[in-house]
């Protein structure tokens, strides 16, 4: 295998098995097209991008016939990666694991009537946690066209074409070594400048940046108390979807509910005949809430959720 870099270290180029695909970058640093020559025949993917993240709207694909495959993208409710709609209105439902893996796709054809129940699945795949298929057959039946399955919800792309490296932002990911393939950008974000997160099953990495804690809106700071939400930079290469803006909102909200936090202990004490229950949440915001209670008042009750 060989491994091409820019000079500011994003990938540039890989090339294993008479397969060569190349990069170049668009003036935020995202991978803009894609070109994999396999023994003359040439495949171009031109990734397009419609906000900040890495995650492309719509990717066109033409291949050696001269045909093109345009797929535009949406998010689902959570934000993550929803469905894949077709040139002529065809639509493919992706449904993701627990882990943000694909499981398996739902295809819905073209003119399909609303009245039409969408009862077939493209198979089922399943993951390591580092990112190996359990069953590569059932993988390659599932499988998606831009190579979204492990952490496809998240829009990571493993292909034949990059020799089975994921795309893992603004680095390669090796699934077979369970290590990023280029030292980490930032020091001391990962337990080595090359492992990927210890912890996988609650911890990923899809910038290949820095670790994030799975389903959670900030980094390793966003906890109860007013820790700090950790954030991706959205000047340079602008991955991931959290931007700066946001990130400071997260935590005017974390150093308001470390403050109320702090003034509901005081109201329960000096209480007589009732107390202050508070209830932290995650953010660390707080809902207090108050009962009548005889005799000697108990301490303030503090509950996370």
């Amino acid at each position: 295998m060989q491994l091409g870099y820019f000079d500011n270290d994003l990938p540039q180029k890989v090339a294993q098995d008479g397969t060569t695909t190349t990069f170049t970058l668009d003036v935020a640093k995202r991978r803009l097209v894609q070109t994999s020559d396999k023994g003359g025949e040439v495949t171009t993917v031109t990734r397009h991008y419609t906000d900040s993240s890495d995650n492309p709207s719509w990717i066109e694909t033409k291949r050696p016939d001269g045909s093109t495959e345009t797929l535009r993208y949406t998010s689902s409710i959570s934000g993550d990666l929803g469905a894949s709609i077709a040139t002529d209105g065809g639509v493919s439902l992706m449904l993701p694991s627990i882990r943000d893996d694909i499981a398996t796709t739902i295809p819905i054809p073209a003119g399909t009537p609303a009245t039409t129940a969408a009862t077939t699945i493209a198979g089922w795949s399943s993951y390591t946690e580092y990112g190996t298929p359990i069953d590569p057959a059932q993988t390659a039946s599932a499988g998606t066209s831009a190579g979204y399955g492990w952490l496809g919800a998240k829009e990571r792309s493993t292909t034949v074409e990059t020799a089975n490296l994921t795309l893992m932002g603004v680095r390669y990911y090796n699934r077979i070594t369970g290590a990023f393939t280029s030292p980490d950008p930032i020091p001391g974000a990962n337990a080595t400048a090359y492992n990927y997160p210890t912890d996988p099953i609650n911890v990923h990495d899809t910038s290949g940046q820095r670790p994030r804690m799975r389903h959670d809106g900030g980094g390793f700071g966003g906890s109860v108390g007013g820790g700090r939400v950790a954030s991706r930079p959205t000047t340079g290469p602008g991955w991931g979807r959290t931007s700066n803006a946001s990130a400071r909102t997260n935590n005017a909200i974390a150093k308001r509910g470390n403050k109320n936090f702090k003034s509901s202990i005081k109201l329960g004490n000096l209480a007589h005949s009732k107390f202050t229950r508070v209830i932290v949440n995650r953010r660390g915001g707080y809902t207090p809430r108050r009962s009548i209670c005889k005799g000697s008042p108990p301490p303030p009750v503090m509950r996370t959720v």
